[in-house]
């Protein structure tokens, strides 16, 4: 008896650990692959940026640009553009959320192995804490956010200019308040995410403790 429950808790931790691989190989790759979806959305901004400039371009062709007589179908342009950068931004945002939570994954993953085996140690240079990456941790998509707060902001601000009454006050307003929104999204977008990370690890906890599940799974 005691040799066959041995046998089927070998089995059992067995079964557990290719589950893991699997698992870390696909969230692995699913990280690679948020990465390569945020470089192209950056990809994505830059030829959004693009847009309106070659439009203006075109209409001024054969005068000198003055942004006094902008016609209000660029104003609009400029408006849309900013919008679009608006959502760009945002999913881009909610990507690199997502990816951190991915990391986290893997970094537990790899914790679970250094605590059933403490020789593997000295060759895990990755993190093996759960805690890190930080939810919140941007890395170089700060400096794509950023970017695309400011064209987004400066594209507002020639919509406004353009549309409403081509004073430059009007422009500034439209800016601050464009920057505003993007901030305040993108809080949202983190904390929309957070939650859903903090549900998920109390979730896990009930259930490893023998908790109800609150979704009733």
């Amino acid at each position: 008896m005691a040799n066959t429950a041995s046998n089927e808790d070998m089995r059992a931790q067995d079964s557990s650990v290719e589950f893991l691989l699997e698992e870390y190989r696909n969230i692995a790759t699913t990280h690679d692959r948020m990465r390569d979806v945020i470089n192209r959305m950056f990809y994505y901004f830059l030829l959004l940026s693009a847009v309106p400039f070659t439009v203006a371009t075109i209409v001024f062709r054969e005068t000198e640009f003055d942004i006094q007589k902008l016609p209000t179908s660029i104003g609009w342009l400029f408006t849309i553009i900013s919008a679009s950068i608006l959502f760009l931004s945002l999913a881009c945002a909610s990507a690199r959320f997502r990816q951190n939570q991915y990391a986290k994954t893997v970094n537990r993953i790899r914790h679970y192995f250094a605590d059933h085996d403490t020789q593997i140690l000295p060759y895990l240079l990755l993190p093996t804490s759960g805690e890190l990456p930080r939810t919140n941790y941007l890395g170089h998509v700060f400096w794509y956010l950023l970017s695309m707060a400011l064209i987004g902001g400066l594209y507002a601000c020639l919509g406004a200019f353009s549309i409403l009454s081509y004073n430059i006050w009007t422009g500034f307003g439209a800016f601050l308040v464009y920057l505003a929104l993007f901030v305040l999204l993108v809080w949202f977008v983190y904390r929309t995410n957070f939650r859903k990370a903090v549900d998920k690890a109390v979730e896990g906890k009930r259930t490893k403790t023998g908790g109800v599940n609150p979704h009733g799974d």
